[in-house]
């Protein structure tokens, strides 16, 4: 657009505005004529800038904003959050039906003597969807979050989701606790670390009061004293105390294998742990049941309990591992195949990565075993434990 047709624009459109349709056709076929354009080309124009010297105000005659007038001013407003103030800033649903009575109560406390009578019943007669646009002015507090994210310890630590790919190497170990809180989880009460070498089947259980950091490093201990063969990898859920320990022990000497690496699975992700997840059930709840174990007396039963029933399950009890899985063509499970049942210490005897001393230490150890008397004193604390919990 030249400097001509826009002056001539701006001349024209105060006069195209004002003008009838018959006399805006002819003032459009004249600036066409002058500038050389087509007409849609000069609407466009002139509507243009139309908007810029008669903006879409709508009023009324006598120059005032349409709609009607309002109510609520500021004083309404503060007499408002006054009473939102004093009921601890609930929502405004919950402040309607109670408005009446905080207006009275800020009254009677001398709180409201720089509002007249036609304010305070103002106030008190608010619909509910002025209230709540009302409150929507307020400024919030800003209250301080509980959960600060993911604890700085879940940084060092990697996730491995398919912990169950590393079961043809021995030495890695998922790790879990099972908690004896009964029908309640409130107070103190006890806690089963449960080991498992998901090679072999090896498997080492261990009691404490609570689940402190100082209970758990007792546990983790005890099960490190029952398990003879050299550890890789630890795989517990997302416990920050378990994790903790196991971090703060990692390459340390109460490793008996050395230096050893530290995963965890996903959280609320229990197939990533599988195989401890159900030695939980079938070497710990099927052992000890659902009660609520809550005294020094009854963590000292599990803990001799436990320490008879890993002899026992790892040397004579044998168990069976998944050696193929046949799916069909939507993936699903149609077949599962098993190997020959073996218990852990044939499996571990028999592991080309067992250590010599290591195999020779199994093999003393099992030599002086007594499978019947394993079993009668398993029964026999058994039954103690339960009596002690009945009592």
């Amino acid at each position: 657009m030249t400097s001509f047709d826009m002056t001539l624009t701006q001349k024209i459109v105060a006069k195209y505005v004002k003008a009838k349709k018959e006399e805006k056709s002819r003032i459009l076929m004249d600036y066409c004529t002058l500038t050389g354009i087509k007409k849609n080309t000069a609407v466009r124009r002139l509507l243009r800038k139309r908007a810029c010297i008669k903006p879409r105000v709508l009023k009324n005659k006598n120059g005032k904003k349409r709609g009607p007038k309002k109510i609520f001013g500021q004083r309404h407003k503060l007499l408002i959050s006054k009473c939102w103030e004093l009921a601890g800033e609930i929502c405004a649903e919950r402040l309607f039906t109670m408005l009446g009575e905080y207006v009275e109560a800020l009254r009677s406390a001398g709180k409201l003597t720089c509002f007249n009578d036609t304010i305070i019943n103002q106030v008190k007669r608010i619909s509910l969807g002025t209230l709540k646009n009302v409150l929507a002015q307020f400024p919030r507090t800003n209250y301080v979050k509980k959960h600060k994210g993911n604890p700085e310890i879940y940084k060092f630590i990697p996730v491995k989701a398919n912990f169950g790919q590393y079961s043809n190497i021995l030495g890695n170990v998922e790790v879990d606790y099972v908690e004896h809180s009964g029908s309640c989880g409130s107070g103190i009460f006890g806690i089963t670390a449960c080991y498992v070498d998901i090679y072999s089947g090896w498997i080492a259980r261990a009691s404490a009061l609570s689940k402190t950091y100082e209970a758990v490093r007792s546990t983790h201990k005890i099960n490190l004293g029952k398990i003879h063969h050299p550890i890789k990898e630890y795989h517990p859920d997302n416990a920050k105390t378990i994790l903790s320990v196991l971090l703060e022990k990692a390459r340390r000497e109460l490793n008996p294998g050395g230096d050893y690496d530290l995963s965890r699975s996903r959280p609320y992700k229990k197939n990533d742990n599988a195989h401890v997840e159900q030695k939980n059930g079938d070497k710990v709840r099927r052992l000890v049941g659902h009660h609520r174990y809550d005294t020094k007396k009854e963590i000292h039963l599990l803990n001799r309990l436990y320490a008879i029933a890993d002899l026992y399950d790892n040397f004579f009890i044998s168990s069976a591992k998944i050696k193929e899985k046949i799916r069909d063509l939507k993936g699903q499970v149609i077949r599962v195949t098993h190997d020959s049942p073996k218990t852990p210490y044939k499996r571990i005897l028999e592991c080309d990565q067992t250590p010599k001393e290591t195999k020779q230490k199994l093999t003393k150890i099992y030599a002086g075993l007594d499978m019947v008397k394993l079993k009668t004193e398993m029964d026999v604390l058994t039954k103690e434990l339960i009596d002690l919990v009945a009592s």
